[in-house]
């Protein structure tokens, strides 16, 4: 009976942690590593300029307040659609994120409308990701690779 509990006890253990926890990603080493691979040309993207705690006021309409951590990465030039957002959310507040990266895909739609037809096609199938409190959001025509390489955190 000893030997049935103990079996009961690991196994409930095991499955309950495992399917009920989501790993501790860390923005900025993912960060560093989204880098390395745009550098080896495994991910394509432009050159970015990534924003601040006032920039992402401006340019997301998020408080940097309810974000644990965040990296975000502009096109340097208005030639270029390529973005991504990776955002660690505090408890509460991941549905406010979920909704300033709808509007910010919503502005860009409008912005590369009648600009460059390309451009707006990346926008447009743009790709999001969401693990517990985080939320991923990707444009550039490596945008699958972008995603499968994030999720490669959470497994």
């Amino acid at each position: 009976m000893k030997k049935l509990t103990v079996i009961f006890a690991l196994c409930a253990s095991l499955f309950g942690c495992s399917s009920n926890t989501t790993p501790n990603a860390d923005i900025q080493a993912m960060k560093e590593d989204f880098y390395t691979q745009v550098d080896e040309g495994n991910l394509v993207f432009g050159a970015l300029a990534e924003l601040d705690d006032t920039m992402i006021q401006d340019v997301y309409g998020i408080d940097p307040e309810i974000l644990e951590d965040y990296f975000v990465g502009i096109p340097m030039m208005n030639v270029q659609a390529n973005e991504i957002a990776m955002f660690e959310v505090k408890e509460g507040h991941l549905d406010e994120v979920k909704q300033a990266v709808e509007t910010r895909l919503d502005a860009l739609t409008e912005q590369w409308k009648m600009y460059l037809p390309a451009q707006l096609e990346l926008v447009e199938n743009a790709q999001t990701y969401e693990n517990g409190n985080y939320y991923f959001m990707v444009i550039s025509e490596s945008a699958d690779e972008t995603i499968a390489f994030i999720q490669g955190y959470f497994q």
